[in-house]
């Protein structure tokens, strides 16, 4: 059986141009974790060839957004980063599924939101589910109707 569930107020902080050396990440996160910031979703994605072309991008409640602005801020400084904040996401979140191939899944749902006309800001997945987040004020009530729909006999 599974379950499909919704969290609203999500913002994506996006941090570029981060200094590719080992810590850097234990280094953001220290400064995060003493704000008290509590991260959604975490996804890092670095070059090893390049020594400033790590990417960033933490999913956050939009009341955090300034802290976890001037923790980054605090954690690495300004020189040279590009931060952008992508506001008014809702994450939904199908579990109680076995991604055993997630291509398939991942083309299911990406058909849904297409044929809806909801553009997916990220998505992952792990062995029991997967999570999209999409933009606020988008039909995300007829998504999980058609999200269940189509997995409710999976």
């Amino acid at each position: 059986m599974i379950a499909i569930s919704k969290k609203e107020n999500i913002c994506f902080v996006v941090v570029r141009r981060v200094n590719n050396k080992p810590g850097m990440g234990a280094i953001i996160l220290e400064s995060l974790k003493e704000a008290r910031i509590n991260i959604e979703n975490l996804q890092v994605i670095a070059d090893p060839k390049s020594k400033y072309e790590g990417v960033i991008m933490m999913a956050i409640n939009k009341v955090d957004v300034k802290k976890t602005l001037q923790s980054i801020e605090k954690a690495i400084g300004e020189a040279d980063r590009d931060i952008s904040v992508i506001k008014n996401l809702i994450g939904v979140t199908i579990r109680g599924i076995t991604i055993a191939n997630s291509t398939d899944i991942l083309h299911r749902v990406f058909k849904i939101c297409g044929k809806l006309k909801i553009n997916v800001a990220m998505s992952y997945t792990t062995l029991i589910s997967l999570s999209i987040y999409v933009q606020k004020g988008l039909s995300v009530n007829r998504l999980i109707k058609e999200l269940n729909r189509e997995f409710e006999e999976e």
